[in-house]
């Protein structure tokens, strides 16, 4: 994705000088000169910055100096510059136009010369496009379009935005939440921890993709957004959701989570029983714990793999009527908890912890 990165880029360099010229003279002398700013750009290996490189040249009265002429040339990290011989316009500013790093990953620099000037420094470093993310603030909308020096993953070229979701951005403790991603084709929607372990995959919510998370801590994720091509424009939001499952969703649920949920008639979804239904990442090896427990009715767990084959289930392990589901994933992927009763047909409230 093509982004105006959230740094702060100033980097046209405003060059004061100090000659002055003598009678003999028979042109504007410019004195050595250092930019007022040198911060360094990032930026995408193989994209252009976001701040062009650009002298402005004066004399010695601190007007500006037209028609000089300024050279950029690309000194480390094997891009280029869209205008390497420029002059000085009226303004006394000559500018390199687009400055594109290049597709290795490390420091770019290029550099200004023009008659009686010292050289000017620019320098930027070409980020891997699988660690550079933009900020994505819980409640608002970003926007996005994928193109060829995306990250790819899984077959996809994806972004990948920063997720703060604390109290500094309105997320409450252990708020439901909704991300959905909305554009044509087929399109790649991730909640991710810090690891880059899935928290949440994204499934089909026409036009796009959606999750919902329940039992979300407060902390930093990250949150990846694509499509199976290049080209693709989307919109990427984030915002509240119910917390109650209700009726036939799936939602996520984060381990470490408790939640309280109620089984009703809506919730005859699956043969046979009245259930809610679960979904949660497990890495390969990883340990499960389930606890359901309900003062209205017999509980009982089963989950799921990738697949749809029940791979454990669990009825009276837990105090009183209550389960106590374990299991130790052999293969990452995803799981589903389904939370039911003893013959599958009670209503009432329940408590499930994932451990």
């Amino acid at each position: 994705m093509k982004r105006n990165l959230p740094f702060s880029l100033v980097l046209a360099a405003l060059l004061a000088t100090a000659a002055a010229c003598d009678d003999d003279s028979t042109g504007p002398s410019v004195a050595a000169a250092t930019p007022s700013t040198a911060e360094t750009q990032r930026a995408r290996a193989g994209d252009t910055v976001a701040v062009r490189p650009a002298v402005r040249l004066t004399d010695g009265e601190g007007q500006p100096l037209a028609g000089v002429p300024v050279t950029f040339a690309v000194t480390g990290g094997l891009g280029s510059v869209e205008t390497a011989e420029a002059v000085t316009g009226a303004d006394g500013v000559a500018s390199a136009g687009a400055w594109r790093l290049g597709t290795g990953i490390g420091h770019n620099q290029v550099i200004a010369t023009a008659p009686g000037l010292a050289p000017v420094y620019f320098r930027a470093i070409a980020v891997d496009p699988c660690i550079l993310k933009t900020e994505h603030t819980f409640g608002t909308t970003s926007q996005g379009e994928t193109d060829a020096l995306d990250c790819v993953h899984g077959g996809q070229r994806v972004d990948y935005f920063a997720f703060p979701a604390d109290a500094a951005h309105a997320f409450a403790p252990g708020q439901a939440l909704a991300l959905t991603l909305g554009g044509p084709g087929e399109l790649a929607l991730q909640l991710l921890d810090l690891s880059g372990r899935p928290v949440a995959i994204g499934e089909e919510a026409a036009p796009g993709r959606r999750v919902h998370v329940i039992g979300l801590a407060q902390g930093r994720y990250n949150i990846l957004a694509g499509a199976s091509a290049p080209g693709v424009s989307y919109t990427l939001a984030s915002a509240a959701a119910a917390a109650d499952v209700g009726g036939c969703a799936r939602p996520w649920i984060v381990r470490g989570a408790t939640v309280t949920q109620q089984l009703t008639a809506a919730d005859d979804c699956y043969p046979g029983r009245r259930a809610d239904r679960f979904q949660v990442w497990l890495a390969e090896g990883a340990t499960l714990t389930v606890r359901q427990d309900s003062p209205d009715f017999d509980t009982f767990l089963r989950l799921f793999d990738a697949a749809g084959e029940m791979v454990a289930s669990d009825d009276d392990s837990g105090e009183g009527s209550g389960s106590v589901l374990t299991f130790t994933a052999e293969t990452a992927g995803t799981y589903t908890i389904e939370a039911t009763s003893v013959g599958g047909l009670a209503t009432g409230g329940y408590t499930l912890a994932v451990e």
